[in-house]
């Protein structure tokens, strides 16, 4: 199936709109007509969000959740039925809806058509390439991988990644694809849709991957960091829902995070924002790689860890850690990691003042016993303690975080309207 990107105008209603203007002498300028069409692009952006991430709504609650007027609700509900999106599929009553005007009363729930709106993911590490076809909703329908060689160059990744993406298109010949989300280790050009030369990465650098992808399949696609696509997973999909301020940290090979801040990712100037592994906790420390001393992920880093804990794998390392009593190494280094995760995070927590910090990646297995500690002494030394706490909490999607994240950052541009949704017809 070809991918769709096209412009949704509801021409009838604007030559209705206009027809009356005239008979009334009033003559409908160009401006005027751009911005209707802005705004009831906007709406249908609106409706499509809350059913992709809320789940079935009634009329009446899209109309008192969204600020709709009923009959905005009304024209675009029907419009997006015959278009085959939207579904009405049994009904509501006001227990299943504690946000719900109405008392008691039943109504009839709306729904997204199951595989209505899909995407293309791509998660590209250090060792791997992901390919998947995911819903909006967040659900993932098909899932290719694979391994990245040490002789890869930047003809490896478009031969792969195009071949992974005809295959899906050709299994779900029978569905509509909207575009291509990007999640990928950095350092990414954003605006160019290019990866830069991310560390260790072979003869992978200077690829723009956007601008092929775009030529290839005709479609639009959106790259990102995967810190943000996964903070963008958790606000859209996970425990974020709804929240405007929240930063998600992976501690895995390194440290980053993916900051939300009034309801959007904050990129910084060059999008390079969120390079938490390489702010420094100990200027006296061993000296990293980027030219500093004591680097966050010096302390933190998987391999780093597991090296000073004389182990090969997090399968050994966790082995030990069920010992009783466990290794006097082990429990020292686990104390020094909790140390150094607490001190980055009052950082974060003073830098950005987020409601919830989310934690993920590699390490996490280790970290959940040690995360009400954390929290607590967060929360009582950061700078604003006292007035209120910060929560902090594991990831919503374990593993699949970053692969949800690519579909999050295509999906957002849908939400804000910045591309449209396709008709099923």
């Amino acid at each position: 199936m070809n991918f769709l990107y096209i412009t949704a105008l509801d021409f009838l209603t604007i030559s209705i709109i206009i027809k009356l203007d005239l008979e009334r002498g009033v003559a409908m300028s160009a401006t005027h007509v751009k911005n209707m069409q802005f705004l009831r692009k906007s709406n249908r952006a609106t409706i499509i969000k809350h059913l992709a991430t809320q789940g079935p709504s009634s009329r009446i609650e899209l109309s008192s959740q969204l600020g709709l007027t009923k009959m905005a609700v009304s024209n675009i509900v029907a419009e997006m039925i015959e278009e085959k999106l939207i579904t009405e599929s049994g009904l509501l009553t006001n227990g299943q809806d504690k946000k719900s005007p109405s008392s008691g009363r039943k109504r009839t729930a709306l729904s997204l058509l199951p595989y209505s709106i899909n995407g293309i993911a791509i998660w590209i590490t250090r060792f791997q390439l992901h390919c998947l076809a995911i819903e909006i909703t967040g659900q993932i329908f098909c899932h290719l991988c694979k391994e990245i060689p040490q002789n890869a160059d930047n003809q490896f990744v478009v031969r792969t990644l195009c071949a992974m993406i005809s295959n899906i298109l050709e299994i779900h010949s029978d569905k509509n694809f909207i575009g291509i989300g990007i999640a990928s280790i950095g350092p990414l050009d954003i605006q160019q849709k290019k990866l830069l030369a991310p560390p260790n990465f072979y003869e992978i650098k200077d690829l723009e991957i956007g601008r092929i992808l775009e030529e290839q399949f005709q479609c639009p696609v959106f790259l990102d960091n995967d810190m943000n696509g996964i903070a963008l997973a958790e606000q859209l999909y996970g425990i974020g829902k709804e929240m405007t301020d929240l930063v998600y940290v992976g501690f895995g090979s390194g440290v980053g995070a993916g900051i939300i801040a009034n309801g959007k990712i904050l990129h910084g100037r060059g999008g390079y924002a969120g390079e938490l592994g390489h702010v420094s906790i100990n200027p006296e420390g061993e000296r990293c790689s980027c030219g500093q001393r004591g680097c966050l992920e010096l302390y933190t880093g998987l391999s780093t860890f597991l090296k000073n804990c004389n182990v090969n794998s997090i399968k050994e390392l966790r082995r030990k850690m069920e010992a009783n009593p466990v290794p006097e190494l082990i429990s020292n280094n686990l104390l020094a990691f909790q140390r150094a995760v607490q001190k980055a995070l009052i950082s974060v927590a003073n830098l950005f003042d987020p409601e919830i910090i989310i934690v993920g990646d590699q390490m996490l297995p280790m970290m959940i016993p040690m995360l009400p500690e954390i929290e607590a002494y967060m929360n009582t030394h950061m700078f604003h303690h006292g007035f209120r706490n910060i929560k902090l909490v594991q990831s919503s999607f374990g593993s699949r975080a970053p692969l949800i994240g690519a579909g999050a950052i295509l999906f957002q541009k849908i939400f804000s309207s910045e591309i449209s949704i396709p008709s099923n017809n």
